[in-house]
């Protein structure tokens, strides 16, 4: 029989609206619970970047029409290749050996489109940094006077975009990773399973955060389509999956970070998945 009870969705972060869209489009009713007010209730970071793989998901989960206004409403960054450049001197270095570096996203055949944007990302030296007195929800002129301060000695090309920042928007931007060693086993419960952050959070090192959780997302709304109905063995064949490329991921984001970052995990903020 057809799905006849809501499919609760906890959190309305971009796994979930997905998720709640793919439903929708295959007219499967579900309920979303999200605890923010607002999407500016809190600092979240700064932008998504979309990949292939994450884009193809997009698609696969959106009707055409949605789909063509999504990718509508994307920025797109450049073709090209890399450009690196040490934030001290301001000198032009090797691809991917610089402190600041501009990075590209953007599908194969748009390479050649004279109407694409061009954005930054950047990361210093050490690169994270702890607050002061362990102060994780700084926001607005504390938060950049702080990236002003750390700035302060790099060359005066990179200058602007710390003279010129909207300081009301600036936050310190706690990073939290799953472990590298993979998203763990554990018991099946049919009826519930994770999706997106909740299941494999990992640094923006990579961008490669969103793109996995949106593969999340087409992956568990196409298998209930399918199914049509609610089945024993969803949740699990949608886990079993998940499992491959999310600890892929997380792997990858975890040793970008170190390598780019210089990240060391804080063990004393671990959390074990068997105590919660």
């Amino acid at each position: 029989m057809p799905f006849t009870k809501p499919i609760l969705i906890s959190g309305g972060g971009i796994s979930s609206l997905l998720l709640a869209s793919s439903l929708r489009s295959n007219n499967i009713p579900f309920i979303i619970y999200e605890r923010d007010a607002s999407p500016s209730f809190r600092a979240q970071g700064y932008r998504l970047r979309l990949s292939n793989e994450g884009l193809d998901a997009i698609e696969a989960a959106l009707p055409p029409e949605k789909w063509e206004k999504f990718w509508a409403a994307c920025g797109k960054t450049g073709g090209g290749d890399l450009a690196a450049y040490n934030a001290i001197t301001g000198e032009t270095l090797e691809a991917g050996g610089g402190l600041v570096t501009l990075i590209t996203n953007v599908r194969p055949e748009n390479m050649n489109d004279s109407d694409v944007m061009f954005g930054w990302t950047m990361g210093g030296s050490p690169g994270v940094i702890e607050p002061p007195n362990d102060n994780y929800t700084m926001v607005g002129k504390p938060a950049a006077d702080i990236a002003k301060h750390l700035s302060r000695n790099w060359h005066p090309r990179f200058k602007p975009l710390f003279d010129n920042m909207v300081e009301q928007e600036s936050a310190f931007w706690k990073i939290t990773c799953s472990s590298p060693d993979g998203v763990p086993e554990w018991p099946n419960e049919p009826r519930v399973t994770v999706i997106g952050d909740a299941v494999h959070s990992m640094t923006p090192a990579g961008g490669i955060g969103a793109n996995t959780a949106v593969r999340d997302s087409e992956l568990l709304g196409r298998l209930l389509a399918q199914a049509g109905e609610f089945k024993e063995g969803i949740t699990a064949a949608y886990e079993k999956e998940m499992r491959v490329y999310g600890s892929e991921a997380v792997k990858t984001s975890f040793r970008t970070a170190q390598g780019s970052l210089g990240v060391v995990p804080d063990l004393s903020r671990t959390i074990d998945p068997q105590n919660v």
